[in-house]
Order: C-alpha cells, then structure tokens, then sequence
C-alpha cells in the first residue's frame, strides 16, 4: 500500500512532492507526529509501513476559521496536476 500525505507549509514557495523516510522509531506520543514518525509507528502496531509521500503546499498563516490564502489556493492548484 502507498500513502500520501498533504500538508500546507510555511516558507516554501511552491508545491513538493517527495518521498517519505521512515523515523528509527516515534519518540514521543503526541498528536503532533512527523510524517515519519508516523511511519514508524504504523510499523510498530501492524509490523509494516507503508510506502509513503508527502505532498506540501505553500501556505501564509494558519489562523482558525480563516480561508486559504491566494498563495495555497494556487498551490492546491499545482498539487492537482502532480
């Protein structure tokens, strides 16, 4: 099984797509779990990880109830033609 996850960034400016490593193993229990810790953890309960990518979006702020920005929108738009 092949996994990719979507995330929007801060400080890049355009659309990444790459391939996901897997972390030696999470270091912590969190809600707050990098991609390849996640990875990690998925071998740890079900004995395999999936093949993994991530798939980032620019993005200016993350503030709650608020639109994306132009500047996501177009990346959004550049990540549907991945």
């Amino acid at each position: 099984a092949s996994v990719v996850l979507v995330d929007a960034a801060l400080g890049i400016e355009e659309v990444r797509f790459e391939p996901a490593a897997e972390a030696v193993a999470p270091h912590r229990l969190s809600h707050g779990f990098s991609l390849p810790e996640l990875l990690a953890l998925a071998r740890g309960l079900e004995g395999v990880a999936p093949k993994a990518w991530a798939l980032a979006v620019p993005a200016v702020g993350f503030e709650v109830g608020e639109p994306p920005s132009a500047k996501c929108r177009a990346g959004i738009a550049g990540a549907l033609r991945i």
